[in-house]
């Protein structure tokens, strides 16, 4: 089956090359974010030999509701024979819904189950985060090729992302930052446990890869990207960026201010010919966009004027 970009669930098969024996089951969300399944003699079968699975989409599910996902399950369950046949299918019930038994509920009754699911993660003690974490980097020393593939996998699908399903997933993030506080803390938090582990090497690479030359496609692509986020906050956000920069500025160490200034200078005094012309040339382009601004803003001007005239004539 061809690969979309423009889905909210799907329908999956699951079969093992060894033995042939498969299970199908469905999931509302994207394909890459590490969902297995949720049958038992599924689950416990892929534990167990992880690498002799594969998975195949049998189905894409183009409307944003979690009941249409399950009816789609429910059919393709009932035209399986094997069902309950531990032998030759790991189905172990014809009703669509997996572990949660999530078919003939109501979508807030969906809603009211994703979020004790999501509170029970929440309250998990520290022993056990930690916990699931070993079991996790445990799979992934046991299967490198395996992680490295679904990394691979996950970059791809994002890159296959149409516009519009890129900006409702960002959209989506900043409502529920903007809505709960506690998850922009843990978050931040998060981000700095992280970059606290990172080995000294780590963050050479990464200090290297951000300094190095941008090509001018990505530095487009960041000057409109800075452009758009700009026009999608109010006047209270700008304001308040405004302050967080001045506020960086001024309690930012003099010393370290003056190095800062001083290698930017340095960098442009030392800058090629080419970049000289190239810099020359993009001066001169905004220079000239911003004169076709003006003379449009004046001739807009003079037609309002001429009509005003016209009108009070």
């Amino acid at each position: 089956m061809i690969y979309n970009t423009d889905y909210f669930g799907f329908i999956y098969k699951w079969t093992n090359c060894r033995n042939q024996k498969y299970y199908v089951g469905s999931h509302h969300g994207p394909i890459d974010d590490r969902y297995i399944g949720s049958g038992v003699w599924f689950a416990r079968a892929y534990d167990k030999e992880p690498e002799e699975f594969s998975r195949e989409i049998l189905e894409y599910i183009t409307v944003n509701d979690p009941i249409v996902t399950l009816d789609v399950e429910q059919r393709y369950l009932s035209e399986i024979v094997e069902v309950g046949n531990k032998d030759k299918c790991y189905n172990i019930s014809r009703k669509a819904g997996g572990g949660w038994q999530l078919h003939g509920k109501t979508p807030i009754e969906i809603e009211e189950i994703y979020k004790k699911i999501s509170e029970t993660n929440k309250n998990k003690t520290p022993e056990q985060r930690e916990a699931a974490l070993e079991k996790a980097r445990a799979t992934i020393a046991a299967y490198p090729e395996r992680f490295r593939a679904g990394v691979e996998q996950r970059k791809e699908t994002r890159r296959k992302w149409t516009e519009e399903r890129r900006s409702l997933a960002i959209q989506r993030l900043r409502e529920t930052l903007a809505k709960d506080p506690e998850i922009r803390k843990s978050q931040a938090e998060k981000c700095r446990q992280t970059v606290a582990k990172r080995s000294n090497e780590e963050n050479e690479k990464i200090k290297a890869k951000m300094s190095g030359p941008w090509s001018d496609e990505r530095k487009q692509n960041h000057s409109i990207s800075i452009r758009e986020a700009r026009k999608a906050l109010d006047s209270d956000e700008l304001e308040a960026n405004r302050k967080r920069r001045s506020d960086g500025q001024t309690k930012m160490d003099p010393v370290k201010k003056a190095e800062a200034i001083r290698k930017r200078v340095e960098k442009f005094k030392n800058r090629t010919a080419d970049e000289k012309l190239k810099s020359e040339m993009i001066r001169k382009e905004k220079w000239l966009a911003k004169k076709q601004q003006t003379v449009e803003k004046i001739r807009a001007l003079k037609i309002e004027r001429d009509n005003i005239r016209k009108g009070t004539k």
